[in-house]
């Protein structure tokens, strides 16, 4: 690990340390950095995938028989179960 001295503002070092959970300040700093790291990683995989859609990838996951485009009957919900249209509240 490296040691390196730097100016820290001290009220964001606060509120890092509580959203992070954190006592010490080389703690915080150490999980404030794995988090922004771990953030551009979920980004990358995230256009990546998006990428795949964009090529038909996981068009064989599709529950309604279409290769492309939006499910040809509203009222077949996920998994293509009829009675299960998207409706108010719907999660899907």
């Amino acid at each position: 690990m490296s040691e390196l001295l730097v100016d820290i503002d001290s009220a964001a070092l606060a509120d890092a340390a509580l959203a992070l959970g954190t006592r010490t300040a080389s703690d915080t700093v150490n999980a404030a950095l794995r988090a922004a790291a771990l953030r551009l990683r979920r980004a990358r995989a995230l256009e990546r995938l998006g990428e795949m859609a964009d090529r038909g990838d996981f068009d064989t996951y599709l529950t309604d028989g279409t290769s492309r485009g939006p499910r040809a009957d509203p009222a077949v919900g996920p998994a293509g179960v009829k009675g299960c249209a998207r409706g108010a509240g719907s999660e899907w």
